[in-house]
């Protein structure tokens, strides 16, 4: 049964956040030099008609708008700035979920600095499997989630952004089984409203160009963020780690992707935001968050061969572990998923892909249908 709850600490912290963020949404012509020319956009808006093993069917629409000026122009004309982008999802899906979000990413006077912020709203059954890498439970809960956070980095060095972050989350856990160990409360954020409200550190250094479909060079993501009562989380804990993706020019046209992350926590952490290893965008063939634990690693790598402008295919394959910590992590008996896929451009300028994949795992066969790359 869901309630309401008050949210604690300090009441003016997400309503200062949501005006932060609508700001830089909305301010996706600030900053440019008045000697550039007047940017270029485009907008690919996309009905929705998807499926994933985590929220069954799913319809909607996904605008994803592009604006810079490399956009629409030939690209012997192009003078090698990154696009902005700014993505908009209304998604409801089969198995009773409902997915609001709004995400953007803009680069500021020549790209010398770089503002990404994302604004969320879901509520999501799920599946509580329990924690650790031999968690075996199947137990019925729903998720409401609502928040964002933004980033705003400064170029240190060529392609490398280093800025603060703030992030803010409040989260409910309903329908619980009657006779489920989440209703007991004996795992923390269970029994109660959950809110993480916390600053951080993130780094960023992006070689490949950006773009949907990257050809060549590397993307390096870290962070650290700290979560404490002081600015009104209901636990004190922290989170932090590392996204390193790169990007291999192979044959030609085909690409070699290759993708290792890897996320920590430390102290009071609820376990929705414990780093978990299971997901479309994470590890395909696992649900999401099929396996939770104080630590979680994962690599993963995929053969992108375009066969023309218009379609393509793709061979994945994918391990990820779980654990206490780095050192109680049993890398011997890693968690395995890959499978194959197809590739139809809805955009063939930006590269933007329909993104049809069958993956194969100890859980079976599982499709996915979704835009974008997985990584």
């Amino acid at each position: 049964m869901w309630h309401t709850s008050r949210i604690p600490g300090p009441t003016w912290l997400p309503v200062l956040f949501v005006l932060f963020v609508l700001f830089g949404l909305l301010s996706v012509s600030v900053g440019a030099e008045e000697s550039r020319p007047r940017r270029n956009w485009g907008v690919a808006p996309l009905p929705i008609v998807a499926y994933s093993p985590d929220y069954g069917g799913m319809f909607g629409a996904v605008a994803i708008f592009f604006y810079g000026p490399d956009v629409g122009v030939p690209e012997a004309e192009r003078q090698g700035f990154r696009n902005n982008t700014l993505a908009l999802n209304a998604i409801v899906t089969t198995n009773g979920s409902f997915i609001g979000a709004v995400a953007g990413t803009n680069y500021l006077r020549n790209e010398r600095f770089r503002w990404d912020n994302t604004l969320s709203g879901n509520r999501i059954p799920r599946t509580f499997f329990g924690l650790g890498p031999e968690a075996d439970l199947e137990e019925k809960y729903a998720a409401l989630s609502l928040g964002g956070s933004t980033t705003f980095t400064v170029q240190a060095a060529r392609d490398l952004f280093v800025g603060p972050l703030y992030e803010y989350r409040y989260v409910e856990i309903g329908d619980l089984e009657s006779e489920g160990v989440l209703r007991t409360g004996a795992v923390r954020g269970s029994d109660d409203t959950s809110i993480a409200s916390g600053m951080g550190l993130r780094g960023i250094r992006d070689t490949s160009g950006g773009g949907f479909w990257p050809t060549g060079g590397y993307v390096l993501d870290t962070d650290v963020r700290y979560f404490p009562e002081a600015l009104g989380s209901t636990d004190t804990f922290g989170l932090y780690g590392a996204d390193f993706r790169r990007y291999v020019s192979v044959f030609g046209r085909h690409v070699l992707a290759l993708q290792g992350r890897y996320r920590g926590s430390w102290g009071d952490v609820p376990f929705h935001f414990l780093p978990s290893v299971g997901g479309d965008g994470a590890m395909r063939g696992l649900l999401e968050h099929r396996y939770r634990d104080e630590t979680a690693a994962t690599v993963q790598a995929e053969y992108r061969l375009p066969i023309n402008d218009r379609f393509g295919v793709v061979g994945f394959l994918s391990a990820g572990q779980v654990a206490e910590s780095v050192e109680k992590m049993d890398l011997t008996d890693p968690r395995v998923a890959g499978g194959i896929g197809f590739r139809v451009a809805l955009n063939r300028e930006q590269k933007l892909n329909l993104r049809i994949d069958i993956a194969f795992s100890s859980m079976g066969v599982s499709p996915y249908v979704n835009v974008r790359e997985a990584f």
